[in-house]
């Protein structure tokens, strides 16, 4: 997270830019390996997390833009990531569980995304690939967003319906009451979420 600094670098920050440098340099010829999966090993799962007014204390807190919150998932296939995103939010969140439900709507664009390429090469390639019974499980580690997403019939409340008509649209994609979509959300410890940042 060197970016936040960059208006006002100092020491540390330069030696951090180095020691980034170095990695990139010696792990330049690393890569990942992707094999034909069992239909088990061909998944997508994906990991969403949120920190909640990120920069408020590392910015001026009289700036608007400093109430922003991080918006931060990863997608695997398997056990490989193959795409993660890490930014601020558009607009500021009031509450916890609304920064993370606006991450949530954010990782399922892409995720729904990347199951129909991942569909669609996996017909290509011949791989194992039924995109009904291929489940995709998105793991979310606020238990007010789990609740408000999984809800059937929706149960907004007030503090939650001036999100609903720009973000709940994902609930669309959702396996619930007897809806098969193929993507569903479970719980996560925060320790245990991979895109915790």
């Amino acid at each position: 997270q060197c970016f936040h600094f960059s208006t006002n670098p100092q020491k540390p920050h330069a030696a951090a830019i180095k020691r980034i440098v170095v990695y990139l340099i010696k792990t330049h010829n690393n890569g990942m390996v992707i094999r034909k999966f069992s239909k088990e090993g061909n998944k997508l799962t994906c990991w969403v997390d949120s920190n909640f007014a990120e920069l408020y204390t590392k910015e001026d807190p009289h700036n608007p833009t400093s109430c922003q919150s991080r918006t931060g998932f990863v997608i695997t296939l398997g056990d490989n990531p193959i795409y993660w995103s890490s930014r601020l939010q558009t607009e500021t969140a009031d509450s916890t569980m609304c920064a993370e439900y606006i991450a949530a709507s954010a990782a399922m664009k892409s995720l729904v995304y990347l199951r129909r390429v991942h569909s669609e090469i996996s017909t290509a390639f011949n791989l194992p690939f039924d995109s009904e019974s291929s489940i995709s499980v998105i793991f979310e580690d606020n238990e007010s967003c789990l609740k408000l997403a999984t809800a059937d019939p929706p149960c907004l409340t007030p503090r939650s319906k001036g999100i609903a008509v720009k973000y709940h649209w994902f609930c669309e994609h959702l396996s619930i009451s007897g809806r098969k979509t193929g993507i569903v959300m479970r719980p996560v410890a925060s320790v245990m979420n991979l895109a915790n940042i």
